[in-house]
C-alpha cells in the first residue's frame, strides 16, 4: 500500500493502482507516473468521449498492465492546483515529497523505478534527480534504481511565444483564468534558474555512471487559449491556435524523441490498445525495460552510491571546453565583419527612428504610405500570414519598422537591397548598436547578439553553411559556456574528439547548435549578412535553416541579402525593409560631406556644390557604393583643380551601371600606360588568387606578405640568400606598395589598416614596428568589384594586362609566404605540408634551380621551428619525398650523416598515407623504393610513424616498421582490381627484400551500420571494435588470399607464395581489445575462448569475404558479446587507453 500525504480536496501522494488489493502481487519492476499542472489522478491519464466512463490507461487491463504485466504502478499526486489555496513550497520542492515518499515505498528493496512524468511532473521529477544525484544524498538509491524516464510533453524551456510571455503561455494555457499569477511570475524571474536545473538533469542523465534512458514525446496540434485570458500583445496568435509546448521546449538533447498527433492536455490520455499514439508509448517503455539488465548491472558496477555526480561531470567538461571551442574555430571567421569600414557618423540613423514620419520627411517624400506599414498590429497580422504560408501583405512595403521587429515576437526580418547599396555596412551597424540590445530588452531580458557574414569572394567555410553554422555556435559558447555541460559528457565521446574544424560534418555541427541555442540561458536575435553569397550547394538548405532558427522560442532571425528571385519569394512574406529605397538622406548627408570642404574654400560656390550633390543622388538610385566612388572621382578632379564644367561632364558621363562605372574608372585612370596597367592587373591577379587556391590556408591577403610576393629585392634577399633586411627599409617597401594600391588600382582595393588580429614577430626587438603592416589586409571594396574582374568581359580584359601566367603568380605568393615566416610567428600560414603541395603543383611550370631554392628555404624554416610546430615531427626529407622532387630527396639522403637512418625513416613515412594523399601513397612509394633500398633502408627496423591529424601536428604515432606500417595500410584501402593489383605488386617488392614476418602488430577491425572495415586506428567512438594481435606473415598470406579473391590478372607471378608462414615460428591471431557497440570502453579479452567464434569470422573477413551474409553473422556475435561482457569474467575493463594499453605490450606504439 502507498504511503500518502494528507488528504486534502485531492488524494496527495504515492498511491498504488495495480495490482490492486487482493490480487497476487507478482511485480518485479515499479513504474511511478507523475501527473502535471491543475490536475490529479485519475483523471489526468483518464480519456473520455461523448460523456462514457472513461478509460484510465494506467489501470485499464487492457492497457498498460497488460503491456507490462511485471509492473507494479503507481501515481504520484501533488498539489497542482497553484493558486489560492496551494502550499507555500515552490513548484520544485516537490522533488523531496517525491523521493522521500518513494524512499519509504522501496524501503531496502532494489526494484527497477520506471518514471512516467506529464507536463510540469517532468520538471519536478527531473529536480528529484538533480537533489538525488547530490553528493551526500540519501536518495541516492532511488536514482541508482531508475531504469529510465517516459516524458510527456513537458515543457522544459518554455513554449513557442516571446520570452517574457513564454511561462504565461504554458500556464494559462493548461489553467486558464485560474492560472496563479504567483507560479507564472517565479517562473519567469527564475527562468535560468529552469533551464540551469533542466540542464544539469540532462548532464546527470548523460553521465557515463548513469546512462539513463529517456524519451520525450512532444504534440503536433494547436492549442486554442480565450482571448481574455491572455494579453492583448500576444492573444491573437493563441485564440487562433498553436502548438503549446513545441518540441524544442519538450525534448533534451542526445535522448529519444518522438511525435505525437494531440494537442497539449491529450498527451497524456489514451482511449484503447489499438490508439496508435499509446502504442508508441508503450514501445518506448518496452524499449527501457529491455535495457533495464544492462543499465542496472553497469549502475552497479560503477557504484555510483559512492560517487559525486555533479561534480564528476563538472570536472569532466571543465577539462574539455577550451578544445572543443577551438574546433569550431577556423581563421578567417570573423574577417568580413571586421574588415567592413564604419558607416559614416550621419547614416542609418533612421532605422532607430520611433517614428516614421520622420523617415518620409528625411526622404522627401518618396513613400508616404510607410505609417501604415509600421504599426505594431499590421506587423504581428502579417507575421502570422507568413507563418502559415499566407499573403503577408508586405510584398509591396519598402519598409518594416525595424525597432518594433526588435521588440515584438516576430522571428525573421529582411534587409534587402542593391548591390551596393550598403546592407552589409547596415548590418555591422545594427549589430554593434547599442540601441539594438535595448530594444531586443523588450522582447527578452538580456538578449545576446551572434552573427555570421557570407563572404563569396572568401574562404570556402565564409561561403557555406558549415563555417555558418561553426561561427554562431563557438560565439553562443564563448559567451556563455553552461550548455557545455550537457553536451560534453562520455555519451558524445565523438564531440569530446573534436579538435579542428575538419573533424566536424555539417550534420554534426547542425545537431549540436540547435540543441545549443534550443537550450540556450539568454534569449539569442542572430544576424546572417548575404544570404545570397552562399555558395551554390548549400542554396537550397539556406532558407530552411533560417525558418528552423526563427521557429524556436528563444530565437529572432535578422537576414540581409540582394532581391534575387529564390530569396524573394521566400523571404517577402516577412518583414523587411528595401534599402535603396530609404537611405536617400543618409547618401545626401555623405556627399555633402565630400563637396562642401571645397565649397568652404572657395573653390566652387554653394550653388554648383549643391548641384553636384543633387546631380550624384540621382544617378546613385539609392547605391551607396555607386556614390562612393564617383565622389571619390569628383574629389580627384577637384583635387587637380579641373574646372567646373569638366566636373559636370566627368559626373554626366559616369556610367549608372556599377560595372559600366568600373570600366569607365579604369579607362580613364589607365589606359595610356602600360606599365601603370600591367602593375594593376598583377595586384587583382594576386587578390583573387589569395582567395581561390594559393593562399587558401590563410584567411586575408596581408599587406606585408602582398608587398613581398611582388618584390623581388625582398624575396632574393631573404629566401636565395638567407639574409635579412631591417624592419625601416621593410616599411618604406610597405608604404610603396600602399601608394602603387591608391593611384593604379582604382578605388577596387583598399587597405584597411588592422583587422583585430593578433601577431607576434620571431625577432621583436628588430622587427615589432612591421605588425601595423602584417595586421593591415588588402581586399576588395566590394563583393561586385571582385565579380566585375571575374565574371565580366571588361573585367577579363583588366586581368589580362598582367603578362605573368598562373604558375608563376602562384609561386611569388608562395614565396611572399617564406618570407612573412622568416618575419612573423602565426598559425594562420600554411602548414609545411600546404607548402610542399603548392610547390609540387608549380614544379613543371617553375625552373629546377628555383624550386630547389625554395625548398632549401622551406627546410631552413621547418627545422628552425617557423613552422609553429612544438610536437616531434618526421624529417623535412620525408615530407619533401615527392615525384618531382626526386633528385633534391635523394641527393640530400646521400650528403647526410646516416644515410641509411635517413632512408629507413622516409621509406617508414611513405608507408603511412597522409590526410588527404592516399591517391599518391603507393605512386610516390613505388618510385622511391629502390632508391631507398639502394642507401641501404632497412624494412624491418621500427620507429615513429607520424600520421597527420591537423595542419599543424601529429598524433597517433604509431611504433612500426615500414613493412608493419606498410600491411596496415593495405588492408585498409581500396577493393578494386586495379587497387589491389598495385597493392600486391609492392607487397611482392617488400617480400623480395627479406621482411621479418615474425613482427607482431596491432589490426583495427570496426563495424558501423552492418559494414566491417580495417581501420588504420580506432578512429571512430562508440561502435563496435576489435583490436587484434596478429603478425606479418598472417597478414601477408591473408592479402595473398584476398588479392586472389578478387580475381587477379594471371600476370602477376608466385612470389608472395614463395615466402610460406612458418607455423612453428609464429602464432594465430588474436583479439586483446573488445569495445561493444554504444559502450564507452575497451574491454581486455582473458579468454581466447570466449572470442573463438568472432576470431573466426573476423580471419573470414580478413580473408576477402566481403559478403553481407558475413557482416550480418559478425555483427550478432558482436551483440551477443555485448549482453554479457560487463561483469563478465572472462574479460574486463583496459583500465587504459588502448594507446597505453598496446605500448605496454610493446604492439604497435610505445610508451612516451
Amino acid at each position: 500500500m502507498g504511503r500518502n500525504e494528507p488528504s486534502n480536496q485531492q488524494r496527495l501522494g504515492l498511491r498504488k493502482v495495480v495490482p490492486t488489493e487482493g490480487d497476487t502481487d507478482n511485480t518485479t519492476v515499479d513504474i511511478i507516473a507523475i501527473h502535471g499542472l491543475d490536475t490529479e489522478s485519475p483523471r489526468t491519464w483518464t480519456y473520455k468521449k461523448d460523456g462514457s466512463q472513461g478509460v484510465n490507461w494506467l489501470d485499464d487491463r487492457r492497457m498498460l498492465p497488460a503491456a507490462v504485466p511485471s509492473a507494479r504502478i503507481y501515481t504520484y499526486d501533488w498539489n497542482a492546483k497553484v493558486f489560492d489555496n496551494a502550499p507555500v513550497q515552490t513548484l520544485l520542492s516537490h522533488a523531496d515529497n517525491l523521493l522521500a515518499l518513494v524512499a519509504a515505498e522501496h524501503g531496502a528493496s532494489n526494484r527497477p523505478i520506471l518514471f512516467i512524468a506529464s507536463c510540469f511532473g517532468g520538471l519536478v521529477l527531473a529536480e528529484a534527480i538533480c537533489r538525488a544525484a547530490q553528493e551526500g544524498s540519501k536518495y541516492r538509491k532511488i536514482l541508482q534504481s531508475t531504469i529510465g524516464i517516459v516524458f510527456l510533453a513537458t515543457p522544459f524551456f518554455g513554449t513557442d511565444a516571446a520570452r517574457p510571455a513564454s511561462w504565461l503561455v504554458v500556464v494559462k494555457g493548461i489553467m486558464g483564468k485560474e492560472a496563479s499569477n504567483q507560479l507564472i511570475k517565479d517562473l519567469e524571474e527564475r527562468h535560468a534558474f529552469v533551464r540551469e536545473r533542466v540542464q544539469k538533469f540532462a548532464e546527470i542523465a548523460n553521465d557515463s555512471f548513469i546512462r539513463l534512458p529517456i524519451w520525450c514525446f512532444y504534440e503536433t496540434r494547436k492549442t486554442k487559449i480565450a482571448k481574455k485570458i491572455l494579453p492583448a500583445w500576444i492573444s491573437e496568435k493563441w485564440s487562433r491556435g498553436s502548438i503549446l509546448v513545441t518540441e524544442s521546449s519538450a525534448c533534451l538533447h542526445g535522448f529519444h524523441r518522438q511525435r505525437l498527433e494531440r494537442k497539449h492536455l491529450m498527451m497524456n490520455k489514451f482511449g484503447d490498445p489499438e490508439c496508435r499514439d499509446f502504442i508508441l508509448v508503450k514501445e518506448a517503455i518496452h524499449d527501457i525495460l529491455e535495457k533495464a539488465p544492462n543499465t542496472l548491472k553497469y549502475k552497479e558496477k560503477s557504484k555510483i552510491a559512492r560517487k559525486s555526480i555533479e561534480s564528476d561531470t563538472r570536472a569532466a567538461t571543465k577539462e574539455q571546453q577550451t578544445r572543443f571551442l577551438q574546433s569550431l574555430r577556423f581563421p578567417s571567421m570573423n574577417e568580413r565583419k571586421n574588415d567592413i569600414v564604419g558607416s559614416h557618423s550621419e547614416t542609418f540613423r533612421w532605422v532607430f527612428r520611433a517614428n516614421s514620419e520622420d523617415l518620409v520627411k528625411f526622404n522627401s517624400g518618396n513613400f508616404s504610405p510607410l505609417e501604415s506599414a509600421t504599426s505594431d498590429n499590421a506587423l504581428k497580422d502579417a507575421s502570422k500570414q507568413a507563418s502559415a504560408g499566407e499573403p503577408s501583405g508586405l510584398e509591396d512595403k519598402p519598409w518594416y519598422n525595424f525597432e518594433d521587429w526588435l521588440k515584438s515576437d516576430n522571428a525573421i526580418y529582411w534587409i534587402n537591397g542593391k548591390l551596393g547599396s550598403g546592407k552589409t555596412t547596415l548590418m555591422k551597424y545594427l549589430i554593434e548598436n547599442r540601441l539594438t540590445k535595448e530594444s531586443l530588452a523588450t522582447w527578452a531580458k538580456d538578449p545576446v547578439i551572434l552573427s555570421h557574414f557570407f563572404w563569396k569572394a572568401g574562404s570556402k567555410l565564409q561561403g557555406n553553411i558549415k563555417g555558418c553554422l561553426c561561427t554562431i555556435l563557438y560565439q553562443a559558447l564563448y559567451l556563455n559556456t553552461t550548455p557545455l555541460n550537457s553536451i560534453l559528457t562520455p555519451r558524445n565521446r565523438s564531440l569530446l574528439a573534436k579538435e579542428s574544424v575538419t573533424d566536424w560534418s555539417r550534420k554534426e555541427l547542425k545537431d549540436v547548435c540547435f540543441a545549443v541555442l534550443r537550450s540556450y540561458p539568454s534569449s539569442v536575435c542572430i544576424f546572417l549578412d548575404g544570404l545570397d553569397e552562399i555558395c551554390l550547394e548549400d542554396r537550397s538548405s539556406l532558407i530552411e535553416l533560417v525558418e528552423t532558427l526563427g521557429a524556436f522560442p528563444n530565437i529572432k532571425v535578422c537576414v540581409s541579402s540582394r532581391p534575387e528571385p529564390h530569396l524573394l519569394s521566400a523571404l517577402l512574406k516577412y518583414p523587411h525593409l528595401k534599402l535603396q529605397d530609404l537611405t536617400l538622406n543618409d547618401m545626401r548627408e555623405y556627399a555633402s560631406a565630400k563637396i562642401q570642404p571645397y565649397v568652404s574654400n572657395g573653390q566652387i560656390s554653394k550653388d554648383t556644390g549643391s548641384d553636384i550633390t543633387n546631380l550624384l543622388l540621382r544617378k546613385a538610385e539609392g547605391v551607396f557604393l555607386w556614390l562612393r566612388l564617383a565622389s571619390d572621382s569628383l574629389v580627384r578632379g577637384l583635387m587637380n583643380n579641373d574646372p567646373t564644367d569638366i566636373l559636370y561632364q566627368r559626373l554626366r558621363e559616369m556610367p549608372n551601371d556599377l560595372y559600366k562605372l568600373y570600366d569607365d574608372m579604369w579607362s580613364r585612370m589607365n589606359e595610356d600606360t602600360r606599365l601603370y596597367r600591367e602593375t594593376a592587373a598583377r595586384y587583382f591577379n594576386l587578390a583573387i588568387a589569395s582567395q581561390r587556391e594559393v593562399m587558401r590556408s590563410i584567411s586575408k591577403l596581408r599587406l606585408l606578405h602582398l608587398m613581398a610576393a611582388t618584390n623581388h629585392k625582398v624575396q632574393h634577399t631573404f629566401i636565395n640568400k638567407g639574409d635579412t633586411i631591417n624592419a625601416t627599409s621593410l616599411i618604406r617597401e610597405c608604404d610603396e606598395t600602399v601608394q602603387e594600391i591608391q593611384r593604379r588600382c582604382i578605388g577596387l582595393l583598399e587597405v584597411v589598416p588592422k583587422s583585430g588580429e593578433e601577431a607576434e614577430t620571431w625577432d621583436p626587438t628588430r622587427y615589432d614596428t612591421l605588425l601595423p603592416y602584417w595586421e593591415a589586409s588588402v581586399q576588395f571594396i566590394h563583393r561586385t568589384a571582385y565579380d566585375f574582374l571575374t565574371d565580366t568581359e571588361g573585367g577579363h580584359r583588366i586581368l589580362a594586362c598582367d603578362l605573368s601566367s598562373k604558375h608563376e603568380r602562384s609561386f611569388q605568393m608562395m614565396k611572399g609566404g617564406l618570407v612573412m615566416k622568416r618575419l612573423i610567428k602565426s598559425y594562420r600560414f600554411p602548414s609545411i605540408h600546404d607548402n610542399i603541395d603548392i610547390l609540387s603543383q608549380l614544379a613543371g611550370a617553375i625552373p629546377s634551380t628555383a624550386i630547389d631554392e625554395a625548398l632549401r628555404a622551406m627546410w631552413d624554416l621547418y627545422d628552425n621551428g617557423h613552422y609553429v610546430d612544438d610536437t616531434p615531427r618526421p624529417h623535412f626529407l620525408a615530407i619533401a619525398a615527392r615525384v618531382l622532387f626526386k633528385k633534391f630527396v635523394l641527393s640530400n639522403i646521400a650528403s647526410s650523416p646516416n644515410p641509411s637512418s635517413l632512408a629507413t625513416d622516409v621509406l617508414r613515412y611513405k608507408c603511412t598515407p597522409q590526410i588527404n594523399r592516399h591517391r599518391d601513397f603507393l605512386d610516390e612509394l613505388s618510385y622511391f623504393w629502390e632508391p631507398l633500398l639502394a642507401l641501404n633502408a632497412d624494412i624491418n627496423a621500427k620507429g615513429t610513424c607520424y600520421i597527420t591529424n591537423t595542419a599543424y601536428g601529429y598524433t597517433r604515432k604509431s611504433h612500426m616498421s615500414p613493412i608493419g606500417r606498410f600491411l596496415v595500410e593495405i588492408f585498409t584501402r581500396g577493393y578494386s582490381i586495379q587497387e589491389v593489383d598495385a597493392r600486391y605488386r609492392q607487397l611482392q617488392r617488400f617480400m623480395d627484400a627479406g621482411p621479418d614476418l615474425q613482427q607482431r602488430i596491432p589490426l583495427f577491425i570496426q563495424i558501423s551500420e552492418g559494414v566491417l572495415a580495417v581501420k588504420t586506428d580506432f578512429e571512430e567512438p562508440m561502435v563496435s571494435s576489435v583490436i587484434l594481435d596478429v603478425d606479418l606473415a598472417f597478414l601477408v598470406e591473408a592479402y595473398s588470399k584476398r588479392a586472389r579473391r578478387r580475381a587477379m590478372p594471371l600476370s602477376i607471378d608466385d612470389s608472395v607464395d614463395q615466402h610460406p608462414r612458418e607455423a612453428s615460428k609464429t602464432t594465430s591471431p588474436r583479439v586483446v581489445l573488445i569495445r561493444v557497440y554504444k559502450d564507452d570502453y575497451f574491454y581486455q579479452c582473458l579468454s581466447d575462448e570466449a572470442m573463438k567464434q568472432l576470431l573466426a569470422l573476423l580471419i573470414q573477413f580478413l580473408y576477402g569475404d566481403q559478403s553481407g551474409d558475413l557482416a550480418r553473422k559478425t555483427n550478432q556475435e558482436f551483440k551477443s558479446l555485448g549482453t554479457n561482457i560487463r561483469g563478465s569474467t572472462k574479460f574486463k575493463e583496459a583500465g587504459q587507453t588502448p594507446v597505453l594499453f598496446l605500448a605496454e605490450r610493446n604492439l604497435g606504439y610505445c610508451l612516451p
